[in-house]
């Protein structure tokens, strides 16, 4: 068997992130599988999708003339993946593809049937199971119906595999430590994960839904990756945890580390927590974090539709958040949801008027996705929700929120976060 090309592809949407992370660690993770990196050529590709056209990204695959592609499919790529798709198969035919990711996760089934050209779909985590399925192809011994965690086709049927069992985090080794990732080289930011996971399974999340628990990587390698953006003047890190402070005492630990190798005013760090679990304790630690900046997702102030969708709201603790971090400098960033079920037009601005109350350095507005694997999927029928079939899925109305209210609150909060953001920039 020839020497294979492997391509492990990204097509990033800049609002989201500007490189792969996640394809770092697939590489990061073949590194431990001496055969496959003594025996393959591997690369990753990150595309932008918004200045990148699909002629140039087709012309640049096909020039390396692979052997094996990974996609790694999010809401906002998987048509242009499939396009992509389409046209490779026609240039190689023999290609093997191999697509990941939460959008083809939960719905493996359903692009397997759209598409003849997609060979193999990998559910959940990919580390493990993207390196057990190169070490079969490499060895010709595929043999599908033993690799764990896949999706596949045969003779025109479908078959899905067990699942896999959970990596242990620390078994992957940092893409950052071992040279695969240089941010420098293609993104003004970093990306840093602590965990995975969240307690929290909010209805309209995968996040919270596709592990049993949470998991955490080692605080001496979150240290040695900040130390390593730190030392190669990467000067915005994102940490990409759903809930940094989920667990209060790690968060309590990772604010201290943070402190002492003396972040502050040399990286900005953005971070997603939760406003009600914060403490006055806290404020020290957080100050000197190097933390700027804090995504904070209120959603909804209203207390039927935080119960549709399964959230945990306190207003006073939530008020109390939002001021700890004005207190320790820190710009909150609050999140709102558009279209919820229990919403409607009026409680939608009723949600912003508290928002603006409580002084947040910036209020941004999502419309609400049906995701599949989500509860709200699943409950789609108890809320009456009418949704966009195609990604991102896009709700149109549900049970209390007409079609013409949902389209009025849209209008209107794209005025209102130009309003308050330009206002307090």
């Amino acid at each position: 068997m020839k020497r294979p090309r492997i391509l492990l592809i990204a097509l990033n949407d800049p609002d989201n992130f500007t490189y792969s992370l996640s394809l770092g660690y697939i590489q990061s993770y073949m590194q431990k599988h001496k055969k496959i990196t003594d025996s393959s050529d591997v690369r990753i590709i990150n595309f932008n999708i918004r200045e990148k056209g699909i002629e140039f990204m087709l012309h640049e695959i096909i020039a390396e003339k692979p052997d094996v592609i990974g996609f790694s499919c999010y809401t906002w790529n998987i048509s242009t993946v499939l396009l992509i798709c389409e046209a490779v198969k026609k240039d190689l035919a023999d290609l093997l593809i191999i697509l990941g990711g939460p959008e083809v996760s939960e719905l493996s089934s359903e692009y397997l049937k759209l598409s003849d050209n997609i060979d193999i779909i990998v559910r959940g985590e990919g580390e493990a199971t993207f390196v057990e399925i190169l070490s079969r192809y490499i060895n010709e011994n595929m043999q599908l119906e033993r690799i764990l965690g896949i999706s596949y086709r045969i003779n025109g049927k479908i078959y899905h595999n067990e699942k896999r069992p959970l990596l242990d985090l620390n078994e992957i080794p940092s893409p950052y430590l071992n040279g695969i990732i240089d941010p420098a080289e293609i993104s003004p930011a970093g990306y840093i994960e602590f965990c995975r996971g969240c307690k929290f399974s909010c209805d309209y999340c995968y996040e919270g839904n596709r592990f049993d628990y949470q998991r955490y990587f080692s605080l001496e390698r979150v240290k040695a990756e900040l130390q390593y953006m730190k030392k190669h003047n990467i000067k915005t890190v994102a940490i990409i945890d759903a809930t940094m402070n989920s667990d209060t005492n790690k968060f309590r630990n990772v604010c201290k580390m943070m402190s002492e190798i003396n972040l502050q005013n040399k990286i900005n760090i953005s971070v997603e927590l939760k406003a009600e679990l914060l403490e006055d304790q806290m404020f020290d630690y957080m100050k000197s974090s190097g933390i700027s900046m804090a995504g904070i997702g209120l959603q909804s102030s209203d207390n039927i539709s935080n119960e549709n969708i399964g959230r945990y709201f306190d207003r006073q603790k939530f008020e109390k958040g939002i001021s700890i971090l004005n207190k320790a400098k820190i710009k909150p960033y609050i999140d709102l949801i558009c279209g919820l079920p229990g919403d409607n037009f009026f409680k939608f601005i009723a949600t912003y008027k508290f928002a603006i109350n409580i002084r947040p350095y910036a209020i941004l507005f999502f419309n609400l996705n049906i995701l599949q694997g989500t509860r709200l999927n699943q409950n789609k029928d108890r809320f009456a929700l009418v949704y966009n079939n195609e990604p991102p899925y896009e709700v149109i109305s549900n049970y209390s929120f007409p079609a013409e209210e949902v389209n009025l609150a849209k209008i209107i909060s794209k005025t209102l976060k130009m309003e308050y953001n330009t206002r307090m920039s």
